[in-house]
């Protein structure tokens, strides 16, 4: 009984070395892709990195850590871009505007592709995700 919770042991070591390799080597390409724009292996690959990464953390949540690259998106903000710092801020009520914009452009553009309003034509229904344009 005590050789297999060595073994166990072991077992878990082995697992926790791999979970860090892991990390270890996403972030570096998430380091080459993200800021040096310079990705060294394929999407694919990436991706199979990953996958095997979520599955160790899944199978062992005492690996899990806030600071894992399956725990957050993208990568640090590019320092190239810089910092720029606007005089004042944006007021929220042109924030609404822009959204009432936004959300009304969008609706003259469906009616558009599908109601037909180029040629003058008005629609008795409003037009539906699945519609077809004409």
């Amino acid at each position: 009984m005590l050789y297999l919770n060595y073994k166990h042991m072991a077992d878990l070591d082995r697992v926790k070395q791999r979970i860090e390799h892991l990390r270890a080597k996403i972030n570096h390409h998430n380091y080459l892709y993200y800021v040096l724009d310079s990705p060294e292996i394929s999407d694919a690959e990436y991706d199979a990195l990953m996958r095997e990464l979520k599955g160790l953390e899944e199978q062992y949540p005492q690996f899990l850590t806030p600071d894992s690259p399956t725990q957050r998106v993208g990568a640090a903000p590019v320092e190239a871009f810089g910092v720029v710092e606007h005089p004042y801020p944006l007021p929220k009520w042109i924030l609404y505007q822009l959204i009432f914009l936004t959300a009304t452009n969008y609706a003259i553009l469906k009616l558009q592709i599908y109601g037909g309003l180029e040629q003058g034509k008005t629609t008795d229904r409003a037009p539906q995700d699945g519609d077809k344009p004409p």
